[in-house]
């Protein structure tokens, strides 16, 4: 047996309100009741008789609905079990759906009577959540390692990034033949030279560390997540450096050009792309072509999708036709290169392949493996 209750019944206990919910709702039945009443005697009296005629015709009206015996759910509430067994399945799922929906609704305008309970839910929903000390020193300790080295680990600080000794021809070996060895001089030179010219940039990088890591830079404050600034001594020879002509190596994600294919219709940062509309015309695979490249076709098929049906009969797999950012078409072809001109390979795999018998023949009549299409 269904049974179904009228709107202004209140709570339904088949709703699943347990009793602190029902005992909540009755304040806020009584906080309304009470907000109803002052507001009531805000009016004027001409006002007041207004709203006594408003509420007295819509509680009518509603009692009406309630007591009209044609409406669906009247006669519902009155059936028998044996009159619901006779009802065809369609109007059982029909009435059923009906008395979900109408619970659902019941429980959404519970819902949204709570919310609107002197605008609370608009005076919380945008607050942050509360925190304890202890997750706040958790959080700052968290940004902290973000803009600083990794530390977590244990090693010697005594030396960090302490400059290892350079050997110098002239002071450390005093019987050095120039003239013999003229080619080691050269490189040793070139060598000291470029090292020279790495220590200067790194120690101009670590000054200009120091200077704008706290600023927000993001190169200083990738430079400053990698090495141990307030550790590292800069050298005498290097401390009077200007950063005017320093060399800052950006990211490479932030050198990087990115090309937006769907949502970008420009074509000037594309080397070459897919064409449809022309193709190169070829006499047959064996017209002369301009260069024999190697690639890997899957990777061909990843970035341009399916070969075109080729023009070569058995002897290719499939092209490509592309055009370049000059508008010169060229073409991409196979050919006699997979089991598509040469057949099925052999079943026995390696065994016969590299059998003695076919590794005896020249390497032009050996038998091999062909990819397959």
């Amino acid at each position: 047996m269904i049974a179904m209750r009228g709107f202004g019944s209140g709570i339904n206990p088949g709703h699943g309100f347990n009793d602190e919910e029902i005992k909540v709702n009755e304040q806020h039945k009584t906080q309304m009741i009470e907000a109803e009443r002052k507001h009531f005697e805000s009016l004027s009296e001409k006002e007041k008789t207004y709203y006594k005629a408003f509420r007295m015709s819509l509680i009518k009206s509603m009692e009406e609905q309630w007591s009209d015996k044609t409406n669906w759910w009247n006669r519902v509430q009155t059936m028998t079990e044996d009159e619901i067994e006779n009802l065809p399945n369609e109007y059982v799922k029909k009435f059923g759906s009906f008395i979900i929906r109408h619970q659902e609704m019941q429980q959404e305008a519970h819902v949204e009577v709570s919310r609107d309970l002197e605008q609370m839910y608009d005076k919380i929903k945008h607050l942050e959540e509360l925190k304890t000390q202890e997750e706040k020193d958790a959080e700052a300790f968290l940004h902290k390692r973000s803009v600083e080295a990794d530390t977590s680990y244990l090693y010697e600080l005594e030396g960090y990034m302490t400059r290892q000794p350079r050997l110098d021809l002239k002071k450390s070996v005093g019987n050095y033949n120039y003239e013999q060895f003229r080619e080691y001089t050269a490189l040793y030179d070139s060598a000291k030279k470029k090292d020279t010219e790495e220590l200067r940039q790194f120690y101009k990088m670590v000054k200009y560390a120091r200077l704008n890591a706290d600023k927000g830079d993001k190169s200083a404050l990738s430079f400053a997540k990698k090495y141990r600034l307030d550790l590292i001594e800069i050298p005498p020879e290097f401390q009077e450096e200007s950063l005017d002509d320093i060399a800052i190596k950006k990211d490479k994600r932030s050198r990087r050009t990115i090309i937006r294919m769907r949502t970008n219709r420009d074509i000037s940062k594309y080397d070459a792309w897919r064409c449809y509309d022309r193709q190169i015309l070829k006499g047959g695979g064996k017209q002369k072509c301009v260069r024999k490249i190697q690639l890997v076709p899957a990777l061909l098929v990843k970035a341009f999708g399916l070969p075109a049906p080729t023009e070569t009969g058995f002897e290719g797999s499939g092209e490509y036709n592309f055009e370049d950012n000059n508008l010169d078409i060229f073409n991409i072809a196979d050919y006699k290169q997979t089991d598509f001109y040469w057949g099925l390979n052999r079943p026995e795999g390696d065994a016969y392949y590299h059998s003695d018998k076919n590794l005896k023949k020249p390497i032009h009549r050996r038998s091999k493996p062909w990819p397959t299409v």
